[in-house]
């Protein structure tokens, strides 16, 4: 491992918050296809498999926690609740909150694509590979620390959606049914772009626009910023229905 490895493993280990006990799982976890295509340096797996693995292990730990937290709900709900805190597009946001981007081995064309947020298209690969490394990383947690571990973080990360969650009023999200419908069609997934956010009288206005493939599918305001991207998101639901 060089010292441009040991410098990521590095960070990795202070935004989580403890030290791998085995640093090659750790360089897998952030090892991105392009970046083996383009170095010699380095003699590891992509961190697909291990993606593979934290997807099932963030989704047996939720699951038990909403069934523990919700006894009685039926099947149907807790797999409805499981969905909304766990999408591509949450895990992406928790992701890019703790700076994993900057973790990342990756080819030099894919940098400069995570650098840019100009294009929806662009977004929603950027998106995807920080979805993608964060269930890598959790996978590679699993591995090296073991289950406890691994459901500390989890739950450290997810709990502030999971305490959310109230399953009697439960409503599945605009901007989640919006992206299980373009999943669905293979499409690419929306992106919202915050257009302004002035402050008219006393109340502050915020107005999102929802891109599908590079295009305004509609327009949303609201007084929170997530306010208006799912009321955007409603809109763009109700013009492709």
């Amino acid at each position: 491992m060089n010292l441009q490895h040991a410098k990521k493993v590095k960070l990795l280990e202070a935004i989580l918050g403890f030290e791998f006990t085995d640093h090659a799982v750790a360089i897998e976890a952030i090892t991105h296809s392009s970046y083996l295509n383009e170095t010699s340096q380095l003699s590891s797996e992509p961190y697909e498999r291990l993606e593979f693995l934290g997807d099932a292990v963030i989704d047996l730990i939720v699951a038990t926690e909403l069934f523990d937290k919700f006894p009685g709900v039926r099947e149907g709900v807790l797999t409805e609740l499981k969905a909304e805190i766990t999408q591509n597009s949450k895990l992406a946001e928790i992701s890019e909150s703790l700076g994993i981007t900057n973790c990342l081995l990756v080819g030099r064309s894919v940098r400069q694509t995570l650098d840019r947020n100009k294009v929806s298209t662009i977004i929603s690969f950027k998106n995807s590979i920080l979805a993608n490394v964060l269930e890598a990383i959790i996978g590679a947690i699993y591995i090296d620390q073991g289950f406890m571990k691994t459901r500390e973080i989890i739950l450290a990360l997810l709990n502030p959606l999971l305490d959310t969650l109230d399953p009697t009023t439960f409503k599945r999200s605009a901007k989640s049914t919006l992206q299980e419908v373009l999943q669905k069609n293979g499409s690419p997934l929306p992106v919202y772009v915050l257009i302004s956010d002035l402050k008219r009288e006393s109340e502050k206005r915020f107005t999102v626009q929802v891109l599908l493939d590079d295009r305004v599918a509609a327009t949303g305001y609201g007084s929170r910023k997530a306010l208006a991207e799912e009321n955007a998101a409603l809109s763009a639901l109700q013009s492709i229905k």
